[in-house]
């Protein structure tokens, strides 16, 4: 069983995200029954499809202190791609070859800073400005919206209006827009969350996409979680048969 050791909320935040996605700068995947992610990339796996492969990339080869033979190489399947940044279109070969260059620029430490970088921008500071926006006041809720981030996008709200939807709907005469106390009329954190967790979860089942319905186990860990109360993550846990370490107190 891997063991992680995190010291600080963000690198929590961090881990929990990167043992669904890879956790390694050098993570690649590239399933034909993924029709929302096509090939993913990187610690939190930039996609394909969604174009953020592409913004990645372009960032790390116009990095000055990034090696010359990598950005050669990279630059080449650069010109490969669709014009809206969305479809890798070179031959079977060259994709082959352009996993291989991929392989090769992620021990750069040009690299590794260009992900660290772009993760942050990209993902996280719109998680937690959304996380803030919905009231949101523990480590394990800005875990949760951080992983929504990664995997449905930074600018996905549906869950969190789904679940004060649903709120709203059992409490007659509520028009929550947080959760509470930021909303004194909204619900908890924990039962916002759970109501997230169950949109989310809902969404997945229902998916075309084979990958897509597969990841249920992403909000099912989190629920764990929740159940358990463990909402300040202070506490040692198992997720994702890995055994996490509780923050510092």
């Amino acid at each position: 069983m891997k063991t992680f050791t995190p010291t600080s909320e963000k690198e929590m935040i961090d881990t929990l995200t990167g043992i669904f996605e890879g956790g390694s700068y050098c993570a690649i995947a590239d399933s034909p029954t993924d029709v929302k992610g096509g090939l993913s990339f990187g610690k939190h796996q930039v996609s394909e499809i969604q174009g953020t492969l592409l913004a990645l990339l372009k960032k790390y080869t116009n990095k000055p202190t990034a090696t010359p033979a990598n950005v050669s190489a990279i630059n080449f399947h650069i010109a490969l791609f669709n014009a809206a940044g969305t479809k890798y279109t070179g031959t079977i070969t060259q994709r082959d070859d352009f996993k291989r260059a991929l392989k090769n620029a992620c021990a750069d430490p040009a690299m590794q800073q260009t992900q660290d970088e772009f993760f942050e921008v990209v993902y996280f500071t719109p998680a937690m400005r959304r996380a803030s926006d919905f009231g949101i006041a523990t480590p394990l809720g800005r875990s949760i919206f951080y992983d929504i981030s990664i995997q449905a996008g930074p600018n996905r709200v549906t869950f969190y209006r789904a679940a004060l939807d649903r709120w709203n709907a059992e409490h007659p005469g509520t028009n929550a827009t947080a959760c509470a106390p930021k909303d004194i009329t909204g619900p908890d954190e924990k039962t916002f969350l759970t109501y997230v967790g169950a949109a989310r979860r809902t969404e997945m089942l229902n998916s075309s996409s084979k990958d897509y319905r597969a990841s249920v186990y992403r909000p099912d860990e989190f629920d764990k979680l929740l159940t358990g109360g463990n909402l300040d993550l202070k506490t040692g846990f198992v997720f994702r048969g890995c055994q996490i370490a509780g923050l510092p107190v």
